[in-house]
């Protein structure tokens, strides 16, 4: 796998190489960047996260709602952020946060933006009618430079699929 921060490239794509298989892959032509994998067919269940710079667990919180629902990322148990539904805020335990939110009405482009406000990491469709789900990334300067970029790539991934596809409507399984 390739280090995200050695990307000359502005804009990567997540794909789904399988039908109805829970993998995706983060790529630029053949260079694989990333991927992001769940434990089940079902996409609140929990997923791994696999790069070069690291393995992570995503795990979702038991809550009677969405909003009172939290991701806990965590690396050999060990933790490494927490997102809040509620806020949209991502905090890492050396205290830096990143926030998600949709940049369209749609709610179809979604974007990662640091904490004054600048846009690091925007997630669109690019194909959600074929068998393959592909997701576009486009990447800044400044989130290749950033040590948590390739995990930001893959929560990205991870929260437009929980946004379009599991939402109380499609509680069940997911787009896989």
């Amino acid at each position: 796998m390739q280090n995200l921060s050695n990307t000359p490239a502005e804009t990567l794509y997540w794909v789904q190489p399988r039908w109805r298989k829970p993998i995706f892959e983060l790529h630029l032509d053949e260079d694989l960047y990333c991927i992001l994998r769940w434990t089940t067919y079902i996409v609140w269940d929990p997923a791994s996260v696999f790069s070069a710079n690291g393995q992570w667990s995503l795990i979702i919180s038991k809550g009677l709602s969405r909003s009172t629902r939290t991701i806990y990322i965590t690396s050999f148990d060990r933790d490494v952020a927490i997102f809040s539904f509620k806020t949209g805020s991502l905090e890492f335990i050396n205290g830096r946060r990143f926030y998600w939110y949709s940049n369209n009405f749609w709610q179809t482009k979604w974007t990662f933006s640091s904490e004054d406000g600048e846009n690091l990491l925007s997630f669109k469709p690019v194909n959600v009618v074929s068998l393959h789900l592909t997701i576009q990334v486009d990447l800044t300067q400044t989130v290749k430079e950033l040590p948590e970029a390739t995990l930001l790539a893959a929560l990205g991934l991870y929260f437009w699929i929980l946004e379009n596809h599991g939402s109380a409507a499609n509680w069940g399984p997911g787009p896989f």
